[in-house]
């Protein structure tokens, strides 16, 4: 049984008195299993009744659970219109997920090799009206200094998605993620100083310390590239010395 019981009881309480804040604890606590049985369909209940009010929290997460099945059949649009109800409130979450949607709606229409589109027919003509989409969400969010937004709008200037390219833009908006530890922003950088591009000399030094601060948080395209870098720098000082 659930240690925090007394916790339970007192949001379980508020929230049948109509509390969107209880609401919201409650549905957490059954999506993650804390002090209860986890329970994504009652977690659905619980934001669903926050999102009767207008919460942009709760329609964030019930977003969520439409997106990945839970408690809910799978819904791309559902999930698309939580998303969209709560980033009009200024939610930086909701505003970075809709950005995420709308690329991988981009790629399904692009054809790229792989992507499995559960709704989406594919048109060529299309992907760029999403990417625009995306980057317009990304941007919003990003101005709210939101990391992951951050990263993800790097990549669409990196790729020229949505916006015209432009590497070193890219790389101000990987660099501003990086600060706050996003660890694919912190791999970027890394790659940067490593092969000298989006307008960095190559440094070694700096792409040791990036890529470092990104392995430790697991990223494996920075372990890889540590570990080439790391070959690199043997041979180069074996080359010295011999």
């Amino acid at each position: 049984m659930p240690e925090n019981n007394e916790t339970v009881k007192w949001h379980q309480k508020m929230a049948e008195q109509g509390d969107a804040a209880s609401q919201i604890a409650l549905g957490v606590m059954y999506a993650n299993g804390h002090g209860v049985d986890q329970d994504f369909t009652k977690a659905a209940e619980w934001y669903g009744r926050a999102v009767e009010q207008g919460h942009k929290t709760a329609q964030y997460k019930l977003g969520l659970l439409h997106m990945h099945g839970q408690g809910v059949p799978r819904d791309l649009r559902k999930a698309e219109e939580y998303f969209l109800m709560s980033a009009a409130q200024g939610y930086a979450p909701s505003q970075t997920m809709l950005g995420n949607l709308y690329t991988v709606t981009g790629h399904g229409h692009a054809h790229v090799s792989g992507f499995i589109n559960p709704y989406i027919p594919k048109n060529d003509e299309k992907a760029a009206e999403w990417y625009q989409l995306a980057a317009e969400w990304h941007c919003k969010s990003a101005e709210q200094g939101n990391a992951d937004a951050l990263c993800a709008l790097g990549h669409m200037y990196n790729m020229g998605w949505g916006v015209y390219q432009d590497e070193e833009e890219a790389l101000r908006l990987f660099l501003e993620s990086a600060e706050q530890g996003n660890a694919i922003a912190q791999y970027m950088v890394g790659d940067s100083y490593f092969y000298g591009i989006r307008g960095l000399r190559q440094d070694y030094g700096e792409a040791e310390k990036w890529l470092l601060k990104s392995t430790e948080q697991g990223c494996e395209s920075a372990r890889r590239a540590l570990s080439l870098l790391y070959d690199i720098m043997d041979d180069f000082q074996y080359n010295v010395t011999d």
